[in-house]
C-alpha cells in the first residue's frame, strides 16, 4: 500500500500501512525539498498495533517546519527493507484573487454561493472598501452564508455573520480550498426544550446530520472571533 501525505503549510502528515509492519520494525524518515540534493532526517513514525479499526497496523507521524507552496521528496524506509518514495506540496500562504464580490452593508437573507474560482484566483466575497458588511437572518433562516456543494477556491473576509437559526457558514459536500477570514460570527443555533443549544449548531458547520464530513477538504478558518451562540 501507497503512502498517504496529508498537507498544510508547514507540516505534511505521513500514514503507511505496509505488509510486514509492526512495533519492533522501525519506520525511518527522511525528506528533502524537490531539486536539491541533501536529504535531512524525520522522526520515526509510530505504528498503531490496535486492532478492529481502519488505521490498524498502520504508521503515522508528521514532518514539520516546512516551507509553505513547497513540493518535497519524501523516503520511507523499514529496518526490514521496504521503501517508499513519493512527493507531497505542501500549501501555499498566497491566494490569488480573480475575482472581489462586494456585499452590502446589511442583509436579512442568506448569501448563497455558488460560483468557484480556481488554484490561480480565488473568488472573494468582502465588505466594501471603508465600510462594513452585516448579514443578520433574524433567526429566519438557517444559515447567513450557505456554500454549495461542489464549490472550491472561495474566500470570505472580514464579515459580520448573526442570527442564524443553525449555522453561520454552512459548507455544502465536496467544498474544497475555501478561506474563511477576519469574520465576526455570533448568536446562532436552536435552543432545545431543556434549555440546551441543540447538538452540533456551529459558527461554521461541515456534513449532514450526525453523518461525518462529506468529502469537505482544505478549508483555513483564520483570525475570526465566534462568540456568544443563542
Amino acid at each position: 500500500i501507497r503512502p498517504t501525505a496529508v498537507s498544510t503549510f508547514h507540516s505534511i502528515g505521513l500514514y503507511w500501512k505496509p505488509s510486514g509492519g509492526s512495533s519492533s520494525n522501525v519506520c525511518r524518515v527522511r525528506y528533502r525539498e524537490e531539486g536539491t540534493t541533501t536529504w535531512k532526517q524525520g522522526y520515526d513514525l509510530w505504528f498503531d498495533s490496535r486492532t478492529g479499526y481502519s488505521w490498524s497496523n498502520e504508521y503515522r507521524g508528521s514532518l514539520v517546519n516546512l516551507k509553505p507552496g513547497t513540493t518535497y521528496m519524501i523516503e520511507l524506509s523499514l529496518s526490514t527493507g521496504t521503501i517508499a518514495t513519493f512527493t507531497a506540496k505542501t500549501w501555499s500562504e498566497n491566494f490569488p484573487i480573480a475575482k472581489t464580490v462586494y456585499l452590502p452593508e446589511s442583509s436579512s437573507s442568506t448569501l448563497s454561493i455558488s460560483e468557484s474560482g480556481t488554484e490561480n484566483g480565488y473568488i472573494l466575497y468582502t465588505h466594501p472598501a471603508g465600510k462594513t458588511s452585516t448579514i443578520d437572518v433574524n433567526n429566519n433562516q438557517d444559515s447567513c452564508i450557505d456554500i454549495q456543494p461542489n464549490v472550491h477556491h472561495v474566500i470570505i473576509r472580514g464579515l459580520t455573520l448573526k442570527d442564524a437559526r443553525r449555522h453561520g457558514i454552512y459548507l455544502g459536500d465536496n467544498t474544497h480550498d475555501i478561506v474563511i477570514e477576519e469574520c465576526d460570527i455570533s448568536n446562532w443555533g436552536r435552543v432545545e426544550p431543556d434549555g440546551f443549544g441543540a447538538n452540533q449548531d456551529s459558527a461554521i458547520r461541515g456534513g449532514r446530520g450526525y453523518s461525518l464530513v462529506s468529502n469537505i477538504e482544505r478549508i483555513i478558518i483564520q483570525r475570526n472571533r465566534m462568540h456568544n451562540p443563542r
